[in-house]
């Protein structure tokens, strides 16, 4: 069929379908088939109905520069080789980057890319819905019967998973959705944050986030709610656009209102508060140099032997890195932590792209993350404040996930089309 024909007859249904779930499995960890994620699969059929039945291309030429960097990352570790285990890794991480790169650049060339874009944020928006529900889901059933349903149904049943949940608080079993770490709904609590602006469904998300008990998820949610009451109160002064508080408003915000107290007198009648306090504490503490809290020392030491990782790492290796997401290494080899695994990620994405793709490529990467949040601020606030907290959050743990890189480039494309993926239709 002809380029321009296929270009010019609109996006058929099955494509904007196939969008919808590429978005939708994006976050869906847990479900794995011979080691691979559903959403690795997902990606190369997009991948081959998009170059099959649209055909065609626009490059990113930052992004590309960043696969490039990252592709001599990759053989730069077979070159010099850490171990198969090491190198493996390294190789799987980038074949998924270029997966998510050919998904951006065949998007981003499609002359119909608006109802693309549209697609995808639907998929998006119902992934975080039945992550928020089966959070919830998850702690009732635990509560009740003592149970993990994640552990039940992936990988007792459907054997779709290695692991359930793996997390617990005392005798609490931590939330984490639809994946088997709480880490894995830090960002995407904050788009559903953005992407809905009714009360009660922000409410509904702060009380997700309470149980997950997750620190960066917590100061993740926090800092998204005072950038948007900033920006809303700064758009008020400057424009003089007051907003008028409806009965719709006011019955929006008591709904909100009821279903916080309800939840916080189910924790506080469960012993919740003082676990919560605990992960409060742990919060401030990563933030401070002179803490005891355990796991906040633990991921400060990432910081704190930082520099003495890259005093004593090969010069190349520190241009170029060891491979993708195979920080761990060099504190394997150098401070003798968790040896016993085969491979590792340091949990933080400064340190982890610091050594895992190299100072070159990490300062690339987050040049372009920025250009995302500087230059979508002018269609929208939420664009730069989705930027800065998946940046703040990266400080305390590994949060660029896969999906996380994919969404920012639906969000580069529709900056470069002038389409507000944060406005709701």
């Amino acid at each position: 069929m002809d380029d321009h024909l296929k270009q010019n007859e609109g996006v058929p249904k099955f494509i904007r379908i196939l969008i919808i779930l590429l978005a939708f499995s994006s976050p869906l960890g847990i479900i794995q088939t011979s080691g691979y994620s559903i959403f690795f699969l997902m990606c190369l059929i997009t991948i081959i109905c998009l170059v099959v039945f649209r055909g065609t291309i626009k490059i990113d030429n930052l992004f590309f520069l960043f696969i490039l960097l990252l592709f001599v990352t990759t053989i730069y570790a077979h070159i010099n080789p850490i171990n198969s285990a090491w190198t493996n890794r390294a190789t799987k991480g980038f074949i998924s980057m270029v997966l998510i790169a050919f998904v951006y650049f065949l998007m981003n060339g499609d002359t119909h890319k608006t109802e693309l874009i549209s697609a995808f944020r639907k998929g998006i928006g119902w992934i975080i819905n039945l992550n928020i529900f089966w959070a919830v889901l998850q702690v009732i059933m635990y509560k009740l019967k003592t149970v993990d349903i994640n552990t039940i149904i992936f990988v007792d049943n459907l054997h779709v998973a290695e692991i359930g949940s793996k997390f617990y608080k005392g005798t609490t079993l931590v939330a984490s959705g639809l994946h088997w770490h709480p880490a894995n709904l830090a960002p995407l609590l904050v788009l559903g944050l953005l992407l809905n602006e009714k009360v009660w469904y922000k409410a509904i998300i702060i009380a997700v986030t309470l149980l997950t008990f997750s620190s960066t998820a917590i100061l993740g949610v926090g800092v998204c709610l005072f950038l948007e009451i900033l920006f809303n109160s700064y758009s008020s002064l400057t424009t003089h656009n007051y907003r008028t508080i409806t009965k719709k408003n006011l019955i929006g915000f008591f709904i909100g209102f009821l279903f916080l107290i309800v939840v916080l007198i189910i924790l506080i009648k469960t012993g919740f508060t003082s676990q919560l306090a605990d992960v409060t504490e742990s919060v401030t503490a990563k933030f401070n140099l002179t803490s005891t809290d355990a796991s906040a020392n633990a991921h400060m030491d990432y910081y704190r032997y930082l520099p003495t990782i890259l005093n004593n790492t090969p010069i190349l290796k520190t241009i170029f890195g060891y491979g993708y997401g195979c920080s761990g290494y060099a504190y394997s080899m150098l401070l003798g932590q968790y040896t016993y695994l085969d491979t590792w990620a340091v949990e933080s994405d400064v340190v982890n792209n610091v050594l895992g793709m190299g100072i070159l490529n990490s300062f690339l990467l987050y040049t372009w993350i920025a250009f995302i949040g500087i230059k979508g601020a002018k269609l929208n606030y939420k664009y730069l404040i989705f930027i800065i907290v998946v940046i703040i959050q990266g400080v305390t743990y590994n949060i660029q996930f896969d999906w996380v890189i994919l969404l920012m480039c639906i969000l580069s494309t529709s900056i470069k089309n002038n389409v507000d993926f944060f406005s709701e239709r």
